[in-house]
């Protein structure tokens, strides 16, 4: 009942007006940031251009995660795309919750990784 009141508000629709400017504002502000980057030259005002790039890197992340859940636009391929530029490995088919995976499996495939981990020796 709830679930068909969600729906008929339309709090699931998706918003592509929204993502657009989201992703153009994105775009420009990291743009800025990388020319303030350069720009600043070595000086402790890069400090603020840090800060101001992490901000701009955490909502990379969140368009990576929203396309990651197939949330921004209506296919797939599209979704996958803007979540590969992103840098969000969610977004790869490999890594998705498409299919619900056993604890055991995952301890069985932790298990063959550190012992495989365990065998490479240095070199020198």
């Amino acid at each position: 009942m709830l679930s068909r009141h969600v729906r008929q508000a339309g709090l699931l629709d998706r918003r592509l007006r929204y993502y657009a400017w989201k992703i153009t504002l994105t775009a420009l502000a990291l743009a800025g940031g990388w020319t303030a980057f350069a720009v600043l030259g070595d000086s402790w005002w890069q400090l603020g251009t840090a800060v101001f790039l992490a901000a701009v890197f955490a909502q990379i992340g969140f368009l990576g995660h929203d396309a990651g859940h197939r949330q921004i636009f209506g296919s797939r391929r599209a979704n996958y795309v803007l979540g590969i530029l992103c840098g969000s490995p969610g977004a790869h088919p490999a890594l998705t919750s498409q299919r619900r995976v056993r604890p055991e499996s995952t301890r069985r495939c932790r298990g063959r990784f550190l012992s495989r981990l365990s065998r490479i020796r240095p070199r020198g």
